[in-house]
Parts: C-alpha cells; sequence; structure tokens
C-alpha cells in the first residue's frame, strides 16, 4: 500500500478513537505496524508522515489567518459597509463577501479569502480609512 493512502488510513482511524483506551490500542498497533516494515518501507512512511504534517501545519496557518481576518472584520462590520466593500473593491456581491467572511461551504468547501483578495481588502479598508480622515480634516 503507499504510505500517503496508508497515513491516511491511519488518520481516519485515530480520528474516530473516543476513549483512552482505545488510543492506547491504536499506539500499540500503529507501533507495531511500523516495525514490522522494511528500513526502505519505513524510510517512505518517515517521508510520507512529514509531508503530511507539513501540509497539515499549513493548513493549520491559513485556518488561523482566516479566523483572524473574520474576527477583524467582525470589529468593524457594524461601522464600515460591507456591500460598499463587496461593489467597489471586488466587483462582487455583498453575498459573496458574506460567505467568505463567514466560511460558508459553497460546493462542499468553505469560502475562504485568497492572497490577493486578503490584500484587495487590506487596501479597501486603507482606501476607505483615508476617505473618512480626509472628510473629519475637512470639517473642522
Amino acid at each position: 500500500m503507499n504510505a500517503k493512502l496508508e497515513l491516511e488510513k491511519l488518520k481516519k482511524e485515530f480520528i474516530s478513537l473516543n476513549t483512552e483506551e482505545e488510543k492506547k490500542a491504536f499506539d500499540v498497533k500503529f507501533y507495531s505496524h511500523i516495525a514490522s516494515k522494511s528500513e526502505a518501507e519505513k524510510t517512505e512512511f518517515a517521508n510520507a508522515f512529514v509531508d503530511g504534517a507539513k501540509s497539515e501545519a499549513k493548513r493549520a496557518k491559513e485556518l488561523c489567518q482566516y479566523i483572524d481576518v473574520r474576527l477583524k472584520m467582525s470589529e468593524i462590520s457594524d461601522v464600515v459597509s460591507m456591500s460598499y466593500i463587496a461593489k467597489n473593491y471586488f466587483k462582487k456581491s455583498k453575498g459573496w463577501l458574506s460567505q467568505k467572511l463567514n466560511g460558508n461551504i459553497i460546493n462542499g468547501t468553505p469560502a475562504e479569502f485568497n492572497r490577493d483578495e486578503i490584500y484587495i481588502l487590506s487596501h479597501a479598508l486603507e482606501d476607505i480609512s483615508t476617505k473618512i480622515n480626509n472628510t473629519a480634516r475637512s470639517l473642522v
């Protein structure tokens, strides 16, 4: 069996465990499974494990960034028009922006901002901030 597929199978099994006893039994099974492999298979398995861990770490970082954007935007969503931002900076509907901000599931995957969209959102907020500051200064 391919090491990557083998790891996915083991990961799914591990995620389904509920009790400490089940986890201890899984550990015994996992380590005896590794011990039964040849050195080449162990190396392949270890490389697949590291690649999977890097991939999961990257996904966790992306998720943290998404949550950070969502939290920061929630602080200003009552002050700044999300409809205005969607229309004028993204050329999209308010619903599209709302889906991105809320992580709605679209076609089976959560809606998230990509790097370019985060840049556009940041630029939009800076531009709106400049407009507000200029207006405030012009009043006095």
